[in-house]
């Protein structure tokens, strides 16, 4: 089956075009990116502007036109933390669906962490048994876990992989700690200064603080979305996004705390000098790592294995699992 999925987060639309094997193999045609960052001042106005709108639905309209020269079989789009957030969300959904004849479903904070954790799982080589994915967005983070029962069946087929079964112990938390939401309550400026950083250390905190420390003890950390993509570009000195040096990278906590000092003094156009691939987060790299940071350090985690993949890739699973079982 050929999919097209759309992933609009608060920041970003990713574009996945796919074909999917009923086994769950995945064969990438197309995969893009924008930034239409329709959650700009949703946190505080509650409400996404005309402006928001008018981005997002000129990128509708350019994957549209993508996604017909692959002659998909369905097209899904998805929307996460700035939709749901939103009072105006339903009005939203009906004009894009009115003006790009593309149809938005919200998910919840669970059903984004679970599927985020399917696509991101599969693109990694070599899986452990308690797996935790760490995804941070826009708007939200989401943290989920899965202990399976024997590595045997955690290597098994598309059943086992990508779907929630009896053998498996699955966990998922949405934290409103995203990068935009965070920048746009606590950074004034950027550089930000240090009475700044330090109140969002403890905002992140009291979000954090709402998981034990001890879920994820012993777990492989996967980690998924543009702030630890950045992060492994950054860490090897590549400037243009090359989906080989991201895939499968081990990032350690050293190498974030590291770029987590150099970009709390950086502006954001001096960040963009250094990766080309942070364009379009470049004002918000700097709170997605000091997310990713507090994360790790509050949950003993000393390093994490990149996966570019995410969200988009887990809704292109779920559809293809659905057709199977009818």
């Amino acid at each position: 089956m050929k999919i097209a999925t759309i992933d609009l987060g608060t920041n970003t639309a990713l574009l996945l075009i796919a074909e999917i094997s009923v086994d769950g193999k995945i064969k990438v045609l197309r995969d893009e990116l924008r930034s239409p960052r329709i959650g700009k001042d949703v946190d505080a106005a509650r409400r996404i502007s005309e402006n928001s709108f008018q981005r997002v639905k000129e990128v509708f309209l350019e994957y549209k036109e993508l996604i017909s020269k692959y002659s998909a079989d369905k097209i899904i789009a998805t929307g996460t933390s700035a939709l749901r957030d939103a009072s105006n969300r339903e009005e939203f959904i009906e004009r894009m669906k009115s003006e790009t004849e593309i149809a938005i479903e919200i998910l919840s904070g669970e059903d984004e962490a679970l599927w985020t954790f399917r696509g991101a799982i599969s693109g990694i080589n070599n899986l452990q048994e308690n797996v935790a994915v760490i995804d941070i967005g826009g708007g939200s983070t989401e943290l989920s876990y899965e202990l399976r029962v024997s590595s045997s069946q955690f290597k098994n087929k598309f059943q086992v992989h990508n779907t929630q079964l009896a053998t498996c112990n699955f966990f998922s938390k949405s934290l409103n700690i995203g990068a935009v939401r965070i920048t746009e309550k606590f950074f004034a400026s950027l550089p930000p200064k240090e009475n700044e950083i330090d109140n969002a250390r403890k905002f992140i905190y009291e979000h954090l603080s709402e998981i034990p420390k001890e879920q994820f003890t012993n777990s492989q950390l996967i980690g998924v979305a543009g702030t630890v993509t950045t992060l492994a570009l950054l860490a090897q000195n590549v400037f243009v996004f090359d989906v080989s040096k991201v895939a499968n990278y081990i990032l350690s906590i050293d190498a974030i705390e590291e770029w987590f000092h150099i970009l709390s003094k950086k502006t954001p156009q001096e960040i963009l000098s250094f990766t080309s691939a942070a364009n379009g987060r470049e004002d918000i790299l700097f709170a997605g790592t000091l997310i990713l940071f507090e994360t790790m350090q509050y949950f003993s985690w000393s390093e994490l294995v990149v996966s570019e993949r995410g969200l988009r890739y887990g809704i292109a699973l779920r559809e293809i699992y659905s057709s199977t079982r009818k």
